[in-house]
């Protein structure tokens, strides 16, 4: 039987394969996107994104986490779970729905029934994957979970374009949602039915610490969503839809290599860490090297983002986006913040304080309110800074307590673990900088010699540096084993 550290190596390989084709789906998609829809689209389907987050927080009632977390399920507990979950989704559907026309007249926007209403459909159609998912994930089956990644994004990235190339306007996002959706719960269906049982054998049974740790979560959940999605709720409600428009893409455009590469890791790492959850030394081993690995990849794309913002935006999206220059810069810092502190939750989870996450999330939610409202006077780019810096409070003098109380983390060893990526990083940007300084002709060449130079220097950098933590994350990428 493969070691639990062969299992995550191979875990990590896969995950990437699959993040790194979303990668590249996603960023194609919106680069086509960008140049056929408005600012206010993107806005307005910011909005429906915003409202089905909110829904999508009480899916599955955080029992795909505490299955994950409980290691011995029993096929009745899976069968009485899955029949909350596939109950809850239509329920949500169905208060979507009813809200929707609501919804809109706050929004002062007719336009989003039709959205809202037809994005909702989704929640009748996740359940349906969600408990096989949190069983492949809890068996260490990424393998599966990579080829239904891959082929939910290729289908929803297609069924975008392709709508979207048609006339459907901004519809083309929910339809490129709603479609990826489809195939993901049908796939997890098929690749996972394997690991639950098709009935239950009537006993009577006791979902208490299902629902407990589900709780718990569920309100993480919420409350993180909610001070992740303030900054957009109050840019639609007092600057409106087209610059929130610009601020949802420059967004999306910083977290997104953040939300899909760190799952790469930290997806891995919840279910891995739940297996050693009592050995508090191989979790802190395996937390620092997983922050070191986070920060090797991350880093580099923001200081790259930063220094090379304005061929990037043209590339990209077009010249109707230049205005997105400097508030992607200012995000961009925001992504490397987010990078390093989406680790600890799967340390939390494994370790079951999921009231921990809770209460981190009440603190943020608190502090992201202040930020945007303080921010809000300056515009965009004020809303930006005060974020950064309400995200760094919690990402250190907090997360060293955090970490300290959990596994006798200190907060010099955990620098140390990012330390050589960020200085690798932070030499790269500046050359990055002069060069473009010095050149001229289209952003595409400009933005062709600039990640060249921006890659080799890092990479020489950081193997000067850290060549021990960068051999090992090539090797597991390289491995062929598993």
């Amino acid at each position: 039987m493969p070691s639990l550290r062969h299992q995550a190596a191979s875990a990590v390989r896969w995950t990437g394969l699959s993040a790194g084709a979303a990668i590249l789906l996603q960023c194609a998609q919106l680069a086509l996107l960008a140049r056929w829809l408005a600012p206010g689209d993107f806005g307005l389907m910011a909005i429906v994104t915003v409202v089905a987050g909110f829904a999508l927080a009480f899916g599955d009632l955080g029992f795909s986490s505490a299955i994950i977390h409980h290691q011995d399920s029993s096929p009745d507990d899976l069968f009485r779970l899955y029949g909350l979950n596939l109950a809850m989704g239509a329920c949500i559907c169905s208060a979507l729905v009813a809200l929707s026309s609501t919804i809109a007249g706050w929004y002062g926007n007719p336009r989003l029934i039709g959205l809202i209403r037809l994005a909702s459909i989704s929640f009748l159609i996740a359940p349906i994957g969600q408990q096989y998912q949190a069983l492949l994930q809890r068996e260490l089956r990424f393998r599966e979970l990579a080829k239904i990644e891959i082929a939910a994004n290729v289908t929803g990235a297609t069924a975008g374009v392709l709508t979207a190339w048609l006339g459907s306007g901004v519809y083309a996002l929910v339809w490129a949602s709603l479609s990826s959706a489809t195939v993901r719960a049908s796939l997890l269906y098929s690749f996972g039915r394997d690991l639950r049982p098709a009935r239950s054998s009537g006993r009577p049974g006791n979902l208490s610490k299902y629902i407990r740790f589900g709780l718990f979560v569920v309100g993480e959940r919420l409350i993180n969503f909610t001070g992740w999605q303030l900054d957009k709720l109050i840019i639609s409600a007092f600057l409106g839809p087209i610059l929130l428009g610009y601020y949802s893409v420059s967004y999306q455009l910083v977290t997104r290599p953040f939300q899909i590469i760190n799952p790469i890791l930290t997806r891995v790492a919840f279910p891995v860490f739940a297996k050693v959850q009592t050995d508090d030394g191989r979790l802190r081993c395996g937390y620092l090297e997983l922050t070191g690995a986070s920060a090797i990849i991350l880093m580099p794309l923001y200081a790259g983002m930063i220094s090379a913002a304005e061929p990037f935006i043209l590339v990209l999206l077009g010249p109707n986006w230049t205005s997105a220059v400097p508030l992607l810069q200012v995000l961009a810092i925001l992504g490397i913040f987010y990078g390093l502190g989406n680790p600890i939750g799967s340390l939390l989870l494994a370790k079951g304080r999921s009231d921990i996450c809770f209460g981190i999330n009440i603190l943020m939610l608190f502090l992201y309110a202040i930020a945007v409202i303080t921010g809000l006077s300056h515009g965009l780019i004020g809303i930006a800074w005060c974020l950064v810096g309400a995200t760094a409070f919690v990402l250190f003098p907090l997360g060293f307590w955090i970490r300290w109380s959990l596994v006798r983390m200190s907060p010099p060893e955990y620098i140390q673990a990012f330390l050589p990526a960020l200085s690798s990083s932070l030499v790269m940007g500046v050359l990055v900088l002069f060069v473009k300084s010095q050149i001229g002709g289209p952003p595409a060449f400009q933005l062709t010699i600039l990640v060249i130079i921006g890659a080799a220097s890092y990479v020489g950098l950081l193997t000067v540096l850290d060549r021990s933590r960068l051999e090992r994350l090539w090797q597991a990428v390289l491995s062929r084993r598993g």
